[in-house]
């Protein structure tokens, strides 16, 4: 499941991921289920991408980026989002 995944990915202390640091973390820890193999993203030659981690977050689960609310105002998650 793309949740429990992001959530053993998920950076200690940090209460914010950006997007594309959950693709690449999920990505290189496993790439034969969300990389260039996989069944993941809207281009299947090139896995997850950060489009198709929102769909699927957003489509599936409810659960929409943010903006960082400080410094360079990256879209992403909240550890809370995931909880």
């Amino acid at each position: 499941m793309i949740i429990q995944d992001i959530l053993t990915i998920w950076t200690d202390g940090n209460l914010f991921m950006p997007s594309s640091q959950i693709v690449l973390a999920l990505t290189e820890k496993w790439p034969n289920k969300y990389g260039e193999k996989s069944r993941w993203g809207t281009d299947k030659r090139r896995g997850i991408t950060v489009q198709g981690l929102g769909r699927i977050l957003a489509h599936d689960y409810g659960i929409k980026s943010e903006r960082e609310t400080s410094g360079r105002r990256r879209r992403g998650y909240l550890l809370k989002q995931f909880q």
